[in-house]
């Protein structure tokens, strides 16, 4: 990561910004320059903001941004508002969601990762039921939730997440949320691109470079299978005595958006 940071140049369009750009010394096929975008600590309207004139800049500027994801990293979430206010932003534009292994997506951030034609949460996920920052009375309480539950219904729906995501964020008391379970994510659909988008591209590949559709979803169950090869006897029995340290050995791994939505051919 450190060698990462010394290759590249930090474009930051406010110092305390959360959400920010970095342009790589790297460049596509194309002759466009990689550039990362990421979003992290607490989301709130400056936020919506900033994404906002990065996104204009990376328009105007022909950039290509890499991984194809907007990076999630370290996010302890925020308002939910200004998370689903970013997340049709990234739907419009067509781009996926990612949560490096070892970071964390916290709370209302998950409304952001949802947004991606493509999700990928190798990081760990965290939800819990939300409160309401306002001391008004109890029927404006109930008002609030109410309305907010509706909005993110509709929202859900939108992102194409199955709407049992909202019942386990839900379902929790605010101070006792949990991380969400590798089955969990699989599930929700959280390593992988939406059904429609899936479709999409492998008609658009498949019509344009001439390949058969089968093919390419061979291409990809083949380099899922050489990504999780069984561990050998040696690592098995480290495992045992050294489980946390061996933990990743045991853990699916996926083929990467880009490569799911064959933006690499």
């Amino acid at each position: 990561m450190k060698i990462l940071v010394l290759l590249t140049i930090l474009i930051s369009f406010n110092a305390n910004a959360l959400v920010w750009m970095e342009k790589h010394r790297e460049f596509d096929k194309f002759g466009r320059q990689y550039a990362s975008i990421f979003i992290t600590e607490n989301i709130d309207e400056s936020d919506v903001v900033e994404f906002k004139k990065i996104l204009d800049v990376v328009k105007r500027e022909n950039l290509h941004i890499k991984y194809d994801s907007i990076i999630l990293k370290k996010n302890l979430g925020g308002s939910v508002w200004s998370a689903m206010e970013i997340g049709v932003m990234i739907r419009k534009n067509d781009l996926s969601t990612w949560i490096p292994k070892d970071e964390y997506c916290m709370s209302a951030c998950v409304h952001i990762l949802v947004a991606g034609v493509c999700r990928m949460a190798e990081g760990d996920i965290y939800i819990h039921r939300r409160i309401h920052s306002t001391k008004e009375e109890k029927e404006r309480t109930r008002k609030e939730t109410i309305a907010i539950r509706k909005w993110e219904t509709t929202y859900f729906r939108a992102m194409d997440v199955d709407p049992i995501l909202e019942w386990k964020i839900h379902g929790n008391p605010h101070w006792n949320g949990r991380f969400l379970s590798e089955t969990e994510k699989l599930d929700l659909g959280f390593y992988g691109v939406i059904e429609d988008t899936e479709e999409n591209r492998l008609n658009f590949v498949a019509n344009n470079k001439g390949v058969d559709k089968r093919d390419l979803m061979n291409e990809l169950s083949n380099k899922y299978d050489s990504m999780n090869r069984e561990p050998n006897f040696i690592v098995r029995f480290l495992s045992i005595l050294f489980p946390y340290k061996f933990r990743d050995s045991f853990r699916s791994k996926y083929p990467s958006c880009t490569e799911q939505l064959f933006l690499d051919k």
